[in-house]
């Protein structure tokens, strides 16, 4: 496997794996699969080759260790390119992961997107959202 090639990644279970390899021949280069006990290895392999896509079968992205890998990789900021897709083994579902905003991130509605609007309160007031202080 050559680092500088662009490639995808799949990550399945054992059993669907070359079904998935299948599904995603047509994306980015090299394909480099691993089945689900090898996760650390995926994790590796995404650091350091930064495929342009991870794709994950869906049924695996459920489990604990799937939603686990799927989150470290949408967390690494050096990981942003990245497209982390869902697919199906066994039909046409397949769809993009979306990253979450972090707080950092989110910038402030200047856009007017509201669905109330803003107005000023006085010091002190008490607030009550869905019943607690």
């Amino acid at each position: 496997m050559d680092d500088d090639v662009a490639c995808t990644v799949v990550v399945a279970t054992a059993d669907v794996l070359p079904a998935v390899e299948q599904r995603v021949a047509s994306l980015a280069g090299e394909i480099v699969s691993f089945n689900e006990t090898q996760a650390i290895q995926a994790l590796e392999t995404v650091t350091k080759r930064k495929p342009a896509v991870v794709a994950f079968e869906r049924m695996f992205a459920m489990t604990p260790r799937g939603a686990a890998l799927i989150n470290r990789i949408k967390a690494d900021p050096k990981l942003k390119t990245i497209e982390v897709r869902v697919v199906a083994h066994d039909s046409d579902y397949s769809r993009v992961s979306p990253r979450r905003v972090s707080d950092a991130q989110k910038a402030l509605d200047q856009k007017g997107t509201r669905r109330a609007a803003r107005f000023r309160m006085a010091e002190k007031t008490p607030v009550s959202i869905d019943g607690r202080a």
